[in-house]
């Protein structure tokens, strides 16, 4: 890793004394300060910044690399960004180190393949963990950086070829040292049947656990303790797939996602014997949580978790039996009839009339149109021992979208689109906030 260019501790700008120097006001980072590789790239241009936790909301460091910026990784040391890499017919994914005092870039690598989110990343004992899913499709343009004098990211990046991998699958988990460059140290063989993709992922100590789906969802077990000959020790297949994966101890994960029924559930994975998980409970949520795309979503708690849920469902009104459903449906295909022979005749008035019978037929309440119904809650859950107990899930209508449940006092705040709707501890609604 060459020596590179940052900005320096007490940065001074153009405008002020203190001005950080940084182009959120529109102005351009010095082309000598920006990092690029040695290599095809993006053309646009990552920024990253340091802010404090309290005060002033300004930049105190900031460093840019030629390239966009996927994942990022933060240690109590360190910050890891990826950046996908254009100059192979497969996909291949950059990997920059930055000190996180100062931000100065300390070393660079890649990987092959592609990573889904930033639990794809973990640091342990000098080394990075990365996992990745290779042969995805491929076919954005790139541009080549001409060569400048000024600082840039790495003089060679590491070959993705320098351990040999096996297996047919499309997925592995790679390990870099991060002492200088980030040369590849040992990947696991493929793992996951053919198409397989990974869809979910968490690195716990010398464990990863990883998630591929297609049509099923094997539940793999990796053993990384040497980093050397990162190992696939045990697996267990079972139908949907898990998107967000959560460790609750050494011996135990939840798993959130589609449950393969058009549901979403919780899975308790008992991981005491690495090489013979299994899935020791299972627990339906609703139709669609945002657990299982955002894992802010989930709340923990000492005896368990809480995650936001949603349910749909459709409803006739009472008066509106089987039969009478299927009444209606007979006088919607009678008077379809009839106004297909009125237009035959040229009686185009009288089928105007037809229609607008057809039309109240359709309206709400109606026994062709069922009400569409969403109801919003929250499932706390405990775990005890392998099971997974709802203890509570209070809900409440009226609230078609929803990104988050916070606990207030006895009772939660349900977080929707432009709504918040506190329950209070018996379920019942005790306050609607419209938020604009």
């Amino acid at each position: 890793m060459p020596s590179t260019t940052v900005a320096p501790e007490e940065p001074t700008g153009p405008d002020t004394p203190t001005d950080p120097g940084v182009p959120f006001g529109g102005d351009p980072v010095p082309c000598d300060e920006v990092l690029y590789p040695n290599g095809p790239s993006t053309p646009a241009g990552t920024l990253i910044a340091a802010f404090p936790a309290t005060g002033a909301v300004e930049p105190t460091r900031t460093t840019e690399i030629v390239g966009v910026g996927d994942q990022v990784h933060l240690t109590l040391d360190a910050a890891y960004v990826s950046t996908p890499l254009w100059d192979s017919e497969e996909p291949v994914t950059g990997v920059h180190r930055f000190e996180l005092d100062t931000l100065q870039a300390t070393g660079s690598g890649r990987v092959p393949g592609v990573m889904l989110d930033q639990f794809s990343m973990s640091e342990r004992d000098g080394y990075l963990r990365v996992a990745v899913t290779t042969g995805t499709d491929w076919g954005m343009p790139f541009v080549d950086v001409a060569p400048v004098e000024g600082p840039t990211v790495a003089d060679e990046p590491a070959s993705v070829d320098a351990a040999s991998t096996v297996g047919t699958g499309r997925n592995e988990v790679v390990v870099l040292d991060t002492d200088g460059a980030l040369d590849v140290v040992g990947r696991t063989e493929r793992f996951g049947k053919p198409g397989e993709s990974i869809r979910g992922v968490r690195f716990v100590g010398d464990t990863a656990y990883a998630v591929t789906f297609l049509e099923t969802d094997p539940f793999y077990v990796i053993d990384v303790a040497d980093p050397t000959a990162p190992t696939v020790v045990g697996e267990v297949e079972l139908p949907g797939f898990s998107s967000y994966l959560h460790p609750i101890d050494d011996d135990r994960v939840v798993g959130f996602g589609p449950d393969g029924s058009g549901s979403v559930a919780a899975k308790l994975f008992d991981v005491s014997d690495p090489a013979a998980p299994r899935v020791a409970d299972e627990l339906a949520l609703g139709s669609d949580s945002p657990v299982a795309w955002d894992h802010h979503a989930f709340v923990a708690r000492d005896d368990g978790f809480a995650v936001p849920t949603l349910d749909y469902s459709e409803a006739y009104p009472e008066e509106c039996g089987p039969a009478e459903q299927d009444a209606a449906r007979q006088e919607e295909e009678r008077l379809w009839q009839e106004v297909q022979g009125l237009e035959d005749a040229g009686r185009s008035q009288e089928a105007a009339a037809v229609y607008e019978q057809i039309d109240e037929m359709y309206g709400e309440g109606s026994c062709l149109h069922p009400e569409y119904r969403t109801e919003a809650g929250v499932a706390v859950v405990a775990v005890e021992g392998y099971r997974l107990v709802e203890v509570e899930h209070p809900t409440t209508s009226g609230l078609d979208s929803l990104q988050r449940a916070i606990a207030a006092g006895d009772g939660w705040a349900l977080l929707g689109s432009g709504e918040i709707v506190v329950l209070d501890g018996s379920g019942a609604v005790a306050h609607r906030i419209t938020v604009r």
